[in-house]
């Protein structure tokens, strides 16, 4: 591919040789998604359950997250979330530009944490040239996490240099091809006053200032899929 924008080879993780780079980033954002209610009780949930998700990253593909596959089997709020997301997909996939599901799609979900110095280098979800075994049509991102934000960063940057700052509530779809980073997050005090509309701190606090480590980056991170590529996905 070509590194129009000068990033190292080696900053890739995946499959991104070969890629294609859109001529502009696709995406479609949902402010509010859903009710305020449920999206503190998903942070609730999320933090009590904390110690069941599993920490992945290595120095290798420069990434880390705590996460838990199969949300839907559980995470008992997940389920309207879900449903409301299966209900925008058709619009979705028209302004992302990729082919509308049709019929019955199925739905891949992961509840994800990244804390301080957590990020995700440059990859695809999805190979652009697609063979018969490629079934993820979108990629989406739901965010909720507390306000004033515990944390700054953590953006979903595209490769035209794009990026969509984390919002309370948010849920943002986009083509899973479509090469993508989530920048680093940086962990803030609580008592901090949070940060402006650009994502720079409105304060400096204290190096000593401890922060919790149950703050930081919350989200469901899923795919789209065109029809059900394993047995153990859910449909809808």
């Amino acid at each position: 591919m070509t590194d129009q924008l000068g990033y190292r080879a080696g900053e890739f993780v995946g499959r991104c040789d070969g890629i294609p780079i859109l001529d502009r980033s696709r995406h479609l954002a949902f402010a509010n998604f859903m009710p305020e209610d449920w999206a503190t009780g998903m942070l609730s949930w999320g933090q009590d359950n904390a110690g069941r998700m599993e920490h992945v990253g290595d120095s290798l593909s420069f990434q880390a997250s705590s996460s838990m596959p199969d949300l839907a089997r559980e995470c008992p709020q997940s389920q309207a979330l879900l449903d409301a997301i299966v209900a925008q997909c058709g619009v979705a996939a028209i302004e992302c530009e990729v082919p509308v599901p049709t019929d019955h799609v199925h739905v891949e979900a992961w509840l994800s944490h990244r804390g301080e110095g957590d990020h995700f280098h440059w990859h695809t979800d999805r190979d652009p040239i697609a063979d018969e075994l490629q079934t993820r049509v979108l990629s989406f991102c739901y965010y909720f996490h507390s306000e004033p934000a515990h944390f700054i960063g953590g953006e979903l940057e595209f490769f035209d240099g794009v990026m969509l700052q984390p919002r309370h509530n948010q849920l943002v779809f986009f083509p899973p091809f479509q090469i993508h980073r989530v920048r680093h997050v940086h962990v803030v005090p609580r008592g901090w006053g949070g940060s402006d509309d650009d994502g720079s701190p409105t304060a400096v606090w204290p190096d000593s200032e401890p922060v919790h480590y149950l703050d930081g980056r919350w989200t469901i991170i899923g795919w789209i899929h065109s029809r059900e590529p394993v047995a153990e996905s859910t449909a809808y």
